[in-house]
């Protein structure tokens, strides 16, 4: 993420960050398109000028991936939403089944739902050491039915939190076919250009005013589409 800096800290406080709905700065590109200073805003007042996508791709990019099949990032989460509510824009197990069955053997596929300690906050950690999240079982899922596909954790074993993030954008540079669910993630696969097949059952993404979606195109020029429980097959048969 600091490709750009040759000389930082990255502090982590020991009691873990807790994180939080921030409002853009007023002074940015963003704010001052944005009234409210909100995060979401569409693409009609999206700034034109004072702002242009960092070339993670060209950066990150390696030439000693060699596969014998196009790379396929697959994320996903199972967390909370912001309103508190039960988990809702992760893909369903079922159909996380489906989409692996269908795309397996024509894709090098990387499962993306990294989990570590070192990286929850505060509610995050109250959530774990409760249990009340649950098991969402995909990981053993994947593991039974499709020995295959690489979990994202089976490639960052003994890295260090930086090295991970390295590691992640260097995967994702040398990919061009993504699928993603709303969040952070989904803002990520935006920036290394191919298709990114975005699934979403609910957000302020999705709203006709605020419709942050529509302007995700504009980070690298990906192909975005966004799917639900209802249209996510279709999308994946049509798209890859």
């Amino acid at each position: 993420l600091y490709y750009f800096s040759q000389n930082h800290d990255i502090e982590v406080k020991q009691d873990g960050l807790q994180r939080q709905s921030h409002s853009l700065p007023k002074e940015s590109p963003f704010g001052l398109v944005s009234d409210d200073l909100s995060p979401h805003f569409h693409n009609d007042v999206f700034p034109k000028t004072g702002w242009l996508p960092p070339p993670y791709k060209e950066f990150f990019q390696r030439i000693d991936i060699a596969l014998d099949k196009p790379l396929m990032v697959l994320s996903n989460k199972y967390t909370f939403e912001w309103s508190g509510e039960r988990p809702r824009n992760n893909i369903p197990i079922r159909h996380l089944h489906e989409v692996l069955k269908r795309l397996v053997k024509k894709y090098y596929i990387v499962y993306l739902r990294f989990q570590d300690v070192r990286l929850e906050d505060r509610k995050e950690r109250k959530i774990r050491e409760s249990g009340q999240l649950g098991d969402y079982g995909d990981k053993e899922m994947i593991k039974r039915f499709f020995p295959s596909v690489v979990l994202f954790e089976e490639l960052s074993v003994g890295l260090d939190l930086e090295e991970i993030n390295l590691m992640l954008f260097s995967l994702y540079s040398s990919g061009e076919h993504f699928i993603s669910v709303q969040g952070g993630n989904s803002v990520v696969a935006s920036f290394f250009g191919g298709r990114n097949l975005i699934f979403c059952e609910e957000g302020p993404e999705l709203s006709d005013s605020r419709g942050d979606f529509s302007y995700y195109y504009r980070f690298s020029g990906a192909q975005i589409h966004i799917a639900n429980n209802a249209t996510l097959m279709n999308y994946v048969d049509k798209w890859y």
